[in-house]
C-alpha cells in the first residue's frame, strides 16, 4: 500500500484543512485571539468550597452531638 492511498482515506473524514476552526461555528472559534465573555462560571468553585466548609462543619456538629449523647448514657 502506497502513501497515496493511506493518506486518501483519511483525506475524507478529517477535518478540511484549509478551514482551521474545523468547520464548527461556536463562539470559542469564531476569533480564537479574543477572549469569551461567558459569566456563566464565575464563582462556582467559590460556592463549591463554601458548601464543602459547610458540610464539615454539620458533620463536627453531628459527631459531637453523637459523643455527647452516648457520654451521657454512659
Amino acid at each position: 500500500m502506497t502513501d497515496d492511498a493511506q493518506t486518501q482515506g483519511k483525506a475524507e473524514h478529517g477535518p478540511d484543512p484549509v478551514d482551521p476552526t474545523g468547520g464548527s461555528d461556536s463562539r470559542e472559534h469564531l476569533n480564537p485571539g479574543e477572549p469569551v465573555d461567558d459569566d456563566s462560571t464565575v464563582g462556582t468553585g467559590s460556592v463549591i468550597a463554601l458548601g464543602c466548609i459547610g458540610a464539615t462543619l454539620v458533620l463536627i456538629v453531628l459527631g459531637l452531638a453523637l459523643l455527647a449523647v452516648f457520654a451521657l448514657l454512659r
